[in-house]
């Protein structure tokens, strides 16, 4: 057995997102991919074992069998449906559990607690005794780069809009969305490489090229959001602004 994350939808071109059948595709295709003999006889089934659900569609698992195992997984006449044996199954639910936090995780990514990894994030997400709080972070470097020329009153203002847009922040209606059809569309890589240049140019404009803060902006551009979601674009981004 193999199990496979995918990318986030985010980080899938168009032809991608085709591959893995479409939006709808990502989520009907999670689960078992098994093999007989090198060739594939079932997928897109978890074998009643769990539920597929929104946050663990990027989830895979490969799993190849030989054909002296036909009866013990009821391979059918067809040879194009099987049923894992029953000895196997208690495995089968451990390997769903990791490999469905897998997938959950990539989804989380984007609002974990900054401490907790080497990426700077965009937002904070934490833990509290009620729940979870999504916090921006103020730590950011585009924030930074925000902040610098600002007086004290401009300072006071900025904070609370960030202030209100966090108490904003719609979570439902961005759960529902997530869930269903309505989805931020893919941005594709072209428009994502002048966004990201864009961007990287202000942040740097603004805190100095040369200065310590602009060069350390630059070693670590693949570790901020939202860079680190196209390592390679970053990657030549940062080396084409070293250069400069």
């Amino acid at each position: 057995m193999q199990s496979y994350i995918l990318p986030h939808i985010s980080r899938l071109s168009s032809a991608d997102l085709e591959l893995a059948g479409g939006e709808d595709g990502l989520r009907r295709n999670q689960g078992f991919y098994v093999y007989r003999n090198r060739r594939l006889i079932s997928w897109g089934s978890w074998f009643r074992l769990v539920r597929q659900e929104e946050l663990t569609k990027l989830a895979r698992v490969r799993v190849d069998v030989s054909n002296q195992l036909d009866h013990l997984w009821k391979l059918d006449i067809k040879k194009s449906a099987t049923i894992p044996p029953e000895p196997l199954r208690d495995g089968l639910r451990q390997i769903i559990g990791r490999i469905t936090d897998g997938s959950r995780n990539v989804f989380l990514f984007r609002g974990k607690k900054a401490s907790s990894d080497k990426v700077i994030h965009a937002w904070d997400r934490t833990i509290v005794r009620d729940g979870v709080t999504y916090k921006i972070n103020r730590g950011h470097p585009a924030l930074d780069a925000l902040f610098t020329p600002l007086s004290e009153p401009q300072h006071e203002l900025l904070n609370e809009i960030l202030d209100v847009l966090e108490e904003s922040l719609p979570l439902d209606a961005i759960y529902l969305d997530m869930a269903s059809h309505n989805r931020p569309p893919v941005v594709e890589d072209d428009d994502r490489r002048k966004s990201l240049e864009q961007l990287a140019n202000t942040i740097l404009t603004t805190i100095g090229r040369g200065s310590e803060a602009g060069i350390r902006f630059i070693e670590t551009m693949a570790t901020i959001e939202p860079f680190c979601f196209n390592p390679s674009i970053a990657k030549e981004i940062a080396m084409r602004l070293a250069n400069d």
